[in-house]
């Protein structure tokens, strides 16, 4: 991995970080100097109380953490969560979001209810995340044109029996985050992504989150691809 970079004084929303990747990039984000908060990705305490050991090791870099409660599929919630972090932490410079729930069952099988969960959970969950932050972004400063960066992180899909849904939802979130790109770059938002591919690991998914912490409106729309 390459030097990590000097972000100080910047604060940062992980959404989904039970996901270890997310984990990962949210404890390097803290060593490079961010103020770094964190939530689940479903409504389950346990899911919650499962993050306090990451808080702690935030902390540990000795940075300001916060460990909280999200369902990534519910709007309401996540809405909700950001506005709450946004406020405890000051501002957020800084989104990344992960999120996603395997079905592994044949689509002819898939029932409306198990559809829709799926679907707020891998394609959902990310528009709900990008609408709230927009939000909060309109109030920063813009620093070199920018006024707040989002990275979403794309877990990989293996092409087996079940994963239909899955394959919808992974493209779209993909159309989501070129769409967003062009919507948002006249607004100071960068939004970019990182689509993992079956061999991706932990390291080159934290080196690339942490370059696009640092990219600038000509990099808007990025989607970088690990272990294809």
């Amino acid at each position: 991995m390459e030097e990590t970079p000097d972000l100080t004084a910047r604060k940062a929303l992980v959404l989904g970080a039970n996901d270890p990747a997310a984990a990962a990039i949210a404890l390097a984000l803290a060593r490079a100097g961010v103020d770094v908060a964190v939530t689940s990705t479903t409504g389950d305490p346990e899911e919650a109380f499962a993050l306090r050991p990451l808080r702690r090791a935030l902390e540990g870099a000795g940075r300001q953490a916060i460990a909280d409660i999200a369902d990534l599929g519910n709007g309401s919630s996540v809405q909700i969560a950001v506005r709450q972090i946004a406020k405890q932490l000051g501002r957020i410079d800084l989104l990344v979001i992960a999120s996603g729930e395997a079905t592994n069952k044949p689509p002819e099988r898939l029932t409306d209810a198990e559809w829709s969960r799926a679907i707020g959970y891998n394609l959902g969950a990310y528009f709900y995340a990008c609408r709230a932050i927009a939000k909060e972004f309109a109030a920063n400063e813009a620093v070199d044109g920018v006024k707040g960066r989002i990275v979403a992180l794309l877990p990989a899909v293996e092409r087996a029996p079940g994963n239909a849904v899955r394959h919808a939802a992974r493209a779209g979130a993909e159309a989501l985050i070129t769409a967003l790109a062009q919507e948002w770059a006249s607004e100071g938002i960068v939004v970019t992504a990182i689509a993992a591919g079956s061999e991706a690991s932990e390291p080159a998914m934290v080196e690339a989150a942490l370059r696009l912490a640092q990219a600038g409106i000509e990099e808007t729309g990025q989607v970088v691809r690990t272990g294809d």
